[in-house]
């Protein structure tokens, strides 16, 4: 047994996927021809030694393939073993998992956005909704006499939700930023083993 750090290990997943997607490649490309035609695959002009050597190659092209597979799901295994038991220190979360991080700034991340973008929303939302009333108010030539003018008697915004929230809400791009560090720099100091 070897160790290796998990962002090497990522690093290596990566190239074994570029591997196995070339593989697929190559598959779908040259994996069938007619019975009169030359495989790319071989350079023997004979077509039937041409057939048999091109059968070989798919062969092991699909042996590597699946030794691809199998070694790609093993390593992949022992990255997760290892962020399901890393922890990183995050301001808003405290103390939380890699795994959980990558929940966090992976699949969820579209829907924290719009969680953080609907108290946006809702904000401009009242603006625009107290806006309107006072627009219509006015605009209806209402008159009031000088000593009952009151801002009290115009709409104001009104935000029902807690502004520590929006506050909150705003700082999330550098929340996720911040994550994203404290695992990067996790990945690259843990380690795992893995078969050499």
């Amino acid at each position: 047994m070897a160790t290796m750090t998990v962002a090497r290990a990522l690093a290596k997943l990566k190239t074994m996927k570029k591997k196995m997607d070339k593989i697929i490649e190559d598959i779908g490309l040259y994996g069938g021809i007619n019975s009169m035609q030359l495989s790319p695959l071989s350079t023997n002009k004979d077509i039937e030694t041409n057939h048999k050597e091109a059968r070989e190659a798919i062969a092991s092209k699909i042996k590597s393939y699946n030794d691809l597979l199998k070694n790609y799901t093993v390593l992949y295994t022992k990255i997760q073993e290892a962020n399901n038991h890393n922890t990183i220190q995050t301001e808003r979360y405290g103390e939380i998992t890699v795994a959980t991080a990558l929940v966090l700034t992976g699949r969820l991340l579209e829907t924290v956005k719009n969680f953080a973008g609907a108290m946006g929303t809702a904000a401009a939302t009242a603006e625009r909704s107290a806006s309107q009333f006072n627009k219509n108010l006015t605009g209806r030539g209402v008159g009031f006499p000088s000593d009952m003018v009151s801002e009290t008697l115009f709409s104001q915004p009104e935000v029902l939700i807690a502004w520590d929230e929006i506050e909150r809400a705003k700082s999330f791009p550098d929340e996720i930023r911040e994550i994203n560090d404290l695992v990067n720099e996790c990945n690259a100091l843990s380690t795992i083993e893995v078969d050499e």
